[in-house]
């Protein structure tokens, strides 16, 4: 359960705490939520696992039920941070599809503080609808989606690439034999429904610069698909 849409992203590794830091996929299918009520842990999330045991040491999901493919893709960050009493502490850095930035400790996986959002935000966590759907965003395909971000120590910047997209989310009550046999294979993913791009609005992306220590944004540089 790893990327987004069967795509595969690196992990980080700190070699001196022998500690293996990945972020995960969502759970199938997406749209309907009939992966069960519960939080279906530890899909869409940050989680750190021991390099010479393999056990998890903490875990920490932002999207719990996840009915909006907005899973952990963008690989995480290792940098020094100022933690909540303004202390430096080892941060790991991960830049969501959510269209925040999630500053961590490093240790625990305590969440230390969330950016502003990079991008728009419209109904992000209504559910989707038979018919035509909810329209939402940023989108499926964004904010940070599989672009790595990077860290600059001395301007204490994180550098993010974001996508606007906004999509309306249909559900579509299709049964995993039914998915499978009309794409001849067993796909990569199995929606249960679709995410449609409204071609009618605007789709923009943009290049952001965080502060780490703040979660504040510093500059945004933005970009026109069409």
């Amino acid at each position: 359960m790893r990327g987004g849409a069967g795509n595969w992203m690196s992990d980080t590794i700190d070699v001196k705490r022998g500690v293996i830091y990945a972020t995960t996929g969502n759970p199938s299918p997406t749209s309907t939520g009939r992966t069960g009520p519960a939080n279906n842990r530890w899909s869409d999330s940050l989680v750190a696992i021991d390099a010479e045991t393999g056990k998890l040491k903490w875990a920490y999901q932002y999207v719990p039920h996840d009915v909006w493919d907005l899973d952990s893709v963008s690989p995480p960050v290792l940098a020094d941070v100022k933690g909540a009493d303004g202390k430096t502490v080892a941060g790991v850095i991960h830049g969501g599809k959510t269209g925040f930035v999630y500053v961590h400790d490093r240790d625990t996986g305590k969440l230390i503080r969330r950016s502003a959002p990079m991008v728009p935000h419209e109904n992000l966590f209504a559910l989707p609808t038979e018919g035509k759907g909810t329209r939402m965003l940023p989108g499926a395909n964004g904010g940070v989606e599989w672009s790595p971000c990077a860290m600059n120590p001395k301007t204490r910047l994180f550098y993010c690439v974001n996508l606007h997209q906004p999509m309306d989310y249909i559900v579509k009550h299709e049964a995993w034999d039914d998915y499978r046999t009309r794409y001849s294979k067993a796909p990569n993913m199995w929606l249960g429904g679709a995410f449609v791009a409204r071609e009618s609005e605007p789709q923009s992306g943009n290049v952001t610069a965080v502060n780490v220590d703040t979660g504040k944004i510093a500059w945004q540089a933005k970009t026109r698909s069409r």
